[in-house]
């Protein structure tokens, strides 16, 4: 059901071009800190040269000017093919803001197109419901800059193909993060295969059922969740969490999350020696140690130049070393750093 919308209309607005007025302009206000109440009251009071028709924000939509007159809004030769100027306020401060009232927003760009007869497409052609952006590259004589309303809308997970799809289908549920969205319900822009865990890709909200109707815990962006099974509320899957809440399986929204690999670099434990006899010429001067550990007691610096017969080498992951059999032992000397599993520099040569 339609917000009310509230009337405070501006006095003395001239009628900008002629009917029939061809496009419905979405626009966001670019202002921080400003509310619908604030948008409406500079608009009544301080009569600026720029104007719209309606301000939608805080829960609200206020009528600022009469529609089907055109306006001073896309700063171009669209200005003459306005039937309708919407604002949406850019200073919510959670994600529950913004989703209640970004479809009042969507809805409001819907039933004004069907007011005026428009075709309800987004950003296609030269008619229908228009952003700002879109205005300020196709528009006759543009002299804009304004890329509105994507910037704000991409701070909160949508972007300019999610908001196309939802001013042509329509926002059926309460979050757009939820399962919500267009009428044509596509299976493929959903996780259909339970993973055990997954990563949120924008902020969303955990549900108390599969229906996801009833916000329970919002969840950041970059969340790890555990995942217990997926179940269906109709046609929309939507992922079981160990916690016993309900998340959303889109694509746009959840993804996979696959641990990154902690396997270990091969340790002097389980790395095998190597037996190969040679020598091996200090590029710089190098400790020879009583163990390949990397702390072992030190037996000698050996200077540059100097050479070191060995009898085998070791990749231990850290550095390779080569073995110098010594009375009834060994001597250790590592010989260059391991990156990757290789060998990744030489402290000396070897002959």
């Amino acid at each position: 059901m339609m917000v009310k919308i509230e009337r405070k209309i501006r006095a003395g607005l001239p009628q900008v071009g002629v009917t029939p007025y061809g496009q419905i302009h979405a626009h966001s206000t670019g202002n921080p800190n400003s509310t619908a109440q604030n948008e409406a009251d500079n608009q009544v009071n301080n009569k600026p040269e720029a104007f719209f028709s309606h301000v939608v924000g805080n829960g609200r939509i206020i009528q600022i000017a009469e529609v089907n007159r055109g306006f001073y809004d896309v700063g171009g030769g669209w200005n003459a093919w306005g039937y309708a100027a919407v604002e949406l306020i850019e200073s919510h401060k959670t994600q529950a803001e913004f989703d209640k009232d970004y479809k009042i927003y969507v809805d409001l760009l819907r039933q004004l197109a069907k007011e005026a007869g428009l075709p309800i497409k987004g950003d296609s052609g030269n008619t229908g419901i228009i952003t700002h952006d879109y205005a300020r590259q196709h528009q006759p004589n543009n002299g804009t800059d304004h890329v509105d309303p994507y910037k704000y809308l991409a701070k909160w997970g949508i972007s300019k193909a999610q908001f196309k799809k939802d001013v042509e289908n329509g926002i059926t549920g309460g979050s757009t993060g939820g399962n919500t969205g267009s009428n044509d319900f596509n299976i493929n822009n959903y996780h259909t295969t339970k993973f055990a865990q997954i990563e949120l890709i924008k902020e969303d909200w955990a549900y108390k059922e599969v229906g996801l109707k009833n916000k329970k815990e919002k969840c950041k962006k970059g969340t790890i969740l555990t995942v217990v099974g997926i179940e269906y509320s109709g046609k929309y899957p939507g992922f079981k969490l160990k916690s016993g809440l309900y998340i959303t399986t889109r694509k746009d929204t959840v993804k996979e999350y696959k641990k990154a690999s902690t396997s270990k670099p091969t340790t002097p434990a389980t790395a095998k020696w190597v037996a190969e006899n040679g020598t091996f010429i200090l590029g710089q001067q190098l400790p020879l140690t009583a163990d390949y550990s990397g702390n072992g007691k030190l037996i000698a610096n050996i200077a540059k130049g100097q050479a070191i017969k060995y009898n085998a080498y070791l990749n231990d992951g850290k550095y390779i070393w080569i073995r110098q059999k010594r009375g009834n032992g060994y001597g250790y000397m590592a010989t260059g750093n391991v990156k990757n599993g290789k060998r990744s520099d030489y402290w000396g040569t070897f002959k």
